[in-house]
């Protein structure tokens, strides 16, 4: 059994990717919501009594008819035409949210059609105060009246609109200098990767955010296991007062061993905490930066937010995630096959298992979170299908050669992802501490153009696919070293034993899947002059 406690070692070897996370953080101003004209409020939000009384569900804009009207925020058209002789806009948002406009006189999308945050939608008509000109505007969550002004920012929508892309890759890809690209239309420059690097370097904050950070799993707080992401904060300029870390626990501190819940609790929690964070800096912004599994807490608490909206709680206003499994960790994709294909192993697992949640120090292969991070788990198709990102800009930092996270396994669909330099290896937490990655991080925080792709960026995702690819052989090498660790069972069983009962050891070894080890039991077959049959249906002749 010396090769099965190898592979033992080498499995536990492979899952030692513990990482702890620190956080620290500054806010914006972009709002959730920008108005939808430039013009004073001539009569604000005026709650009924009762769901059915009088009162003003919505906000009134004194300004001249014919002005342009714009979207306030990204969403689909539910409705556009004429209801009751007014001619009205409806548009649904992410998060249960509506922003009605009505009164107009002109309308220029239709049902269905998606929009932009500031795309001109329709012309404003007349006022139904009895102005010259006017808007009526609405804002509805869960279909009931809210308002509006508790979810709209500054007049000034220049803050609201971003030159740097918000989705998908960007179109640039000269390496390591400077040029132009087109991004919806805006010409970008891009600037020098080396300009990034220095920018990461201490200096004034990116923003005026506060960050909170969190950790991977296997991290804890305080001790040896602290993530690596918890420095991260005053790394990137944030001051050590707005630096925030998240507790798996809840609390003050926090084990290993409690970065192995369901992540949907984690979520919870770190729900809590920024919502702790509102009442202490009221009027700041979040930034999320986390390290490994902390990213997918950060998503899944923003989907939350987004189903249970609070208007009162601070605004995610970027979402930095480094070496974060958005498309599942591929090695524990291979713990089932492990589990089913092998002999020994449910034994090796169990082992393993018992041994994590003693002292954390490696991810238990049954522990929720583990069990969450498997490319294709119901965790991660519910949290593709319903992530809400309602405002918050995203960017994904991977190393190309990560045998935890592959950097096509990093990647965020639709999100801003960047891969940099790193040496081959279980470099996992590597990438925290990367000068290029906390360049590209602070240059986003500071929603600074984009600097230049890279050749890492090229090529790290085919690299990514490499590393998963050869990750799906762990199953078979287990399988191999098991068998002949089976093999070397039936020989010392064969010596001790009467030839009837050690064809009967045998013929017990056989019934697992590991029958294709029938090369070594084939031999050991003819060391006893007794048949072995591979898949035995009944009694021996």
């Amino acid at each position: 059994m010396r090769r099965s406690s190898r592979l033992l070692i080498a499995v536990v070897a492979l899952w030692s990717v513990a990482a702890p996370v620190r956080a620290s953080g500054a806010a914006g101003d972009r709002p959730w919501l920008i108005p939808p004209v430039d013009a004073p409020v001539a009569r604000a939000f005026e709650p009924p009594a009762t769901r059915w009384g009088p009162g003003h569900r919505g906000l009134d804009y004194d300004l001249s008819s014919g002005q342009d009207v714009r979207a306030a925020g990204d969403g689909s058209v539910a409705f556009a035409g004429t209801v009751a002789g007014t001619v009205a806009i409806t548009i649904e948002h992410q998060g249960d949210l509506k922003t009605t406009y009505s009164r107009l006189s002109e309308v220029f999308v239709k049902p269905g059609e998606v929009v932009g945050q500031g795309q001109s939608i329709g012309r404003v008509g007349n006022s139904h105060v009895g102005a010259e000109g006017g808007l009526h505007f609405g804002v509805k969550l869960h279909d009931q009246y809210v308002d509006p002004q508790l979810y709209l920012g500054p007049l000034e929508v220049g803050e609201a609109i971003h030159l740097i892309p918000t989705s998908g890759d960007h179109p640039s890809s000269q390496v390591g200098g400077e040029e132009n690209a087109q991004v919806e239309g805006t010409t970008v420059r891009c600037t020098f990767m080396g300009q990034a690097i220095r920018e990461g370097q201490a200096g004034a904050p990116p923003n005026d955010n506060v960050a909170v950070l969190v950790g991977g799993i296997t991290s804890e707080y305080p001790g040896s296991g602290e993530p690596e992401v918890f420095a991260v904060g005053e790394a990137l300029g944030y001051p050590p007062e707005r630096v925030v870390r998240f507790s798996y626990s809840g609390k003050e501190t926090y084990r290993r061993q409690d970065t192995f819940v369901d992540l949907r609790l984690s979520a919870g929690r770190l729900a809590a905490l920024v919502r702790r964070v509102g009442q202490t800096w009221p009027g700041h912004d979040v930034d999320l930066i986390a390290h490994s599994q902390g990213g997918l807490v950060a998503r899944e608490y923003l989907k939350g937010y987004a189903s249970s909206w609070d208007p009162h709680a601070p605004r995610v206003d970027h979402l930095v995630t480094f070496a974060s499994p958005h498309q599942g960790a591929p090695l524990v994709g291979e713990i089932d096959e492990v589990e089913a294909r092998t002999i020994t192993g449910d034994h090796a697992m169990d082992v393993l298992s018992r041994f994590a949640r003693s002292n954390g120090y490696v991810p238990d292969p049954h522990g929720a979170s583990t069990q969450q991070m498997e490319p294709g788990s119901e965790f991660l198709t519910n949290l593709a299908e319903e992530d809400v990102l309602y405002g918050t800009r995203v960017l994904t930092l991977a190393m190309p050669y990560d045998f935890i996270v592959p950097a096509n396994h990093a990647r965020y669909p639709g999100q801003l992802n960047r891969v940099v330099p790193g040496p081959l290896g279980f470099h996992h937490r590597m990438v925290v501490e990367s000068p290029v990655a906390r360049g590209l991080a602070r240059s986003f925080l500071r929603d600074a153009a984009e600097p230049c792709r890279s050749r890492y960026d090229a090529t790290g995702p085919a690299a990514g696919r490499a590393i998963s690819d050869a990750s799906r052989t762990l199953d078979s090498l287990y399988w191999a070293l098991d068998g002949s660790a089976v093999v070397s069972a039936g020989r010392a069983i064969s010596r001790l034993l009467p030839l009837s009962a050690a064809s009967g050891a045998v013929k017990v070894l056989s019934d697992n899947p590991a029958v294709r080890l029938s090369r070594g039991l084939a031999e050991l077959s003819g060391r006893m002059g007794a048949p072995v049959r591979l898949f035995p249906t009944g009694p021996d002749p």
